[in-house]
């Protein structure tokens, strides 16, 4: 996809759609069918009633907003970290760990999962699994020294004195993980993220994106950026994790199924990427951008091998 073509997507959305487009997951990506099937709980709107059942302490309602949102997107590293906040608010540790761990398995960086996972093994009487825990924040603080997010200083610190035993193991969630802060102003956030993947600052733009994620919840467009910048940076099976997102929110997401496409092609599982192709054949009847970039990049590769 050339930096043009990126960066025109996002502004035909803006002008085409109006202010509803980024919530709706309409052309980021290099194409959308427009978003979450309206016959369907709305995931972002149950995201964004899950953080304020939080913020409020209200744990029940919390959990059946994030369980709606986890039906929609089950390896949504924020979602089940949410969860797992909504089940150690309810007291009920042995749940929020499984969601924890899940947040984890989804994103390594998901820090404050760490925390609460080591919070809810003390509140469980395990503090040699919560020391694994903060043993796992400590390692990925000594890895980046000087450059640490200020997150993962805060998990660990915060952890580190409930194992050691310098403050009580609440039964509520680690205190800094329901300041979320005010939430993110998404078409901003969105082109800062565009603007930085265009310059080739995917590590950048990936950090961006989780931001503006975890303030809005699962969006097929911010997922499949997501996909596409750990894709250029080699992390291969994270993108397909992302991709998969996306396109259990919209379908027919003609960027996923390109950029899918794309990451097939790159390991060589050429009857995937031509599966991919067929399905861009199937939504682009008169022909469209994401079907020739995907077609031009097989038979690049056929052309190659002959």
């Amino acid at each position: 996809m050339s930096v043009f073509r990126i960066a025109c997507a996002f502004i035909v959305m803006i002008a085409l759609a109006g202010p509803a487009a980024f919530a709706a997951g309409g052309g980021g990506g290099g194409g959308s069918s427009g978003g979450v099937s309206p016959s369907g709980p709305d995931p972002n709107k149950a995201y964004s009633d899950g953080l304020d059942a939080l913020q409020a302490g209200e744990y029940k309602k919390a959990e059946r907003q994030f369980k709606t949102v986890l039906g929609a997107v089950p390896k949504n590293a924020d979602a089940n970290y949410y969860m797992g906040l909504a089940k150690a608010g309810n007291g009920k540790h042995d749940d929020a760990i499984k969601y924890l761990e899940k947040a984890i398995k989804y994103d390594e960086y998901q820090y404050g999962a760490y925390d609460q996972l080591g919070r809810s093994y003390m509140a469980l009487g395990k503090k040699a699994e919560a020391q694994q825990a903060l043993d796992a924040l400590n390692a990925k603080a000594q890895a980046c020294g000087d450059t640490c997010a200020p997150a993962l200083i805060a998990a660990r610190d915060g952890l580190k004195s409930i194992v050691e035993g310098s403050a009580p193991a609440a039964a509520a969630p680690a205190p800094q993980s329901l300041l979320f802060g005010p939430r993110t102003e998404p078409r901003a956030a969105y082109m800062d993220a565009v603007a930085l993947i265009n310059d080739g600052r995917f590590e950048e733009a990936i950090a961006g994106l989780k931001v503006l994620g975890a303030s809005i919840g699962p969006n097929a467009d911010v997922l499949n950026y997501l996909g596409y910048s750990s894709r250029k940076l080699g992390r291969f099976e994270q993108a397909l994790g992302y991709y998969e997102q996306a396109l259990a929110l919209d379908a027919n997401h003609r960027g996923a199924h390109e950029y899918l496409g794309e990451l097939f092609v790159e390991l060589r599982q050429m009857d995937k990427a031509r599966a991919q192709l067929a399905t861009l054949d199937r939504l682009c009847p008169y022909g469209c951008t994401e079907r020739e970039m995907l077609a031009d990049r097989i038979a690049a590769v056929v052309v190659g091998a002959n």
